[in-house]
């Protein structure tokens, strides 16, 4: 990983004070840090790179991505994550993106697109990188059990903190989500159904510090999982993702890790038609989008209370 120049695009949560100092342990070097503007002045910017020794602060996102050799979106907003990530994509420099990695079907076929015309790309959530899921993941399959359900469950946006529910229930029974159908609101409740007949209901919170869980049934009996170690999380998550696209290639295909962010916006979906079931590969570029910008009012906001 020496040598490795990684650019950072916008501050703005909490990952990038988290991420910066396990990237340089990696031996890479955060080069520089373009920032929106949306929540931070350019002298909160600059403050921030100096107490993480990252070298420059730029004011043209081209800059940046012409200087680095990976690009790492971590904006607030997933409305901006396209925009944000395309001039790494025409310089054909490999781009992480932040979880979750889009809210709409329309980004998410462009990014495939991109991907198809021989870009790099990936990202997500963490938690399909997980270390702690691949060992629960292996113990179950080496035992030889099969599963036949499962639950998951954690606390705070239903889009937001479910992509990494979404993306817990991909590494556990695999990408093949076939149709969601939304349950309930609070807490925000939708029920998933794999090619292979297997289900799984995933609940997200709306109100205090539930960690993230996985409960899955077996032939055999009943398995449990909890992680609370945050910052495993990312050691495992760019552990796993920098070498690959510091390489130029993905450890998983996109589509896979976009599968995650489909199943939540099937399930907005069925929310909209009184929770009827909703096929994934019924969705269309004029499906309902979870609103990014949004979301990112609500969180700059509620940061300053």
């Amino acid at each position: 990983m020496a040598n490795l120049r990684v650019g950072i695009v916008d501050i703005e949560t909490s990952h990038p004070s988290a991420w910066i100092p396990i990237l340089q342990e990696m031996g890479c070097e955060v080069h520089g840090i373009y920032d929106s503007g949306r929540r931070f002045s350019r002298q909160e910017v600059e403050a921030f790179a100096r107490r993480h020794q990252v070298e420059q602060v730029y004011g043209h996102l081209g800059d940046l991505a012409e200087a680095v050799d990976v690009g790492v979106i971590l904006s607030c907003s997933w409305d901006e994550h396209l925009p944000l990530a395309r001039p790494f994509v025409e310089r054909d420099k490999p781009v992480l993106v932040d979880k979750p990695i889009v809210g709409s079907v329309r980004d998410a076929r462009t990014l495939l697109a991109w991907e198809k015309a021989g870009r790099v790309i990936s990202g997500g959530s963490s938690l399909r990188f997980s270390s702690k899921l691949r060992g629960f993941t292996e113990r179950i399959a080496a035992a030889g059990e099969k599963i036949f359900s499962a639950h998951v469950g954690c606390s705070g946006h239903p889009f937001y903190y479910g992509t990494h529910l979404t993306s817990l229930l991909v590494g556990l029974l695999g990408p093949e989500i076939v149709s969601v159908r939304h349950l309930s609101s609070d807490p925000w409740r939708a029920e998933l159904r794999w090619q292979s007949g297997q289900t799984a209901v995933l609940e997200v919170y709306p109100r205090g510090e539930v960690p993230f869980f996985l409960t899955a049934a077996s032939d055999v009996g009943v398995h449990h999982l909890a992680i609370t170690d945050v910052e495993q999380l990312y050691r495992d998550y760019l552990g796993v993702l920098i070498p690959h696209l510091g390489e130029g290639k993905a450890p998983l295909p996109l589509k896979e890790l976009l599968r995650a962010d489909l199943s939540l916006i099937a399930a907005l979906e069925s929310q909209m038609q009184a929770g009827g079931w909703v096929s994934l590969d019924r969705l269309t570029a004029e499906s309902p989008a979870w609103s990014g910008r949004a979301f990112a009012r609500e969180y700059f906001s509620s940061q300053h209370k």
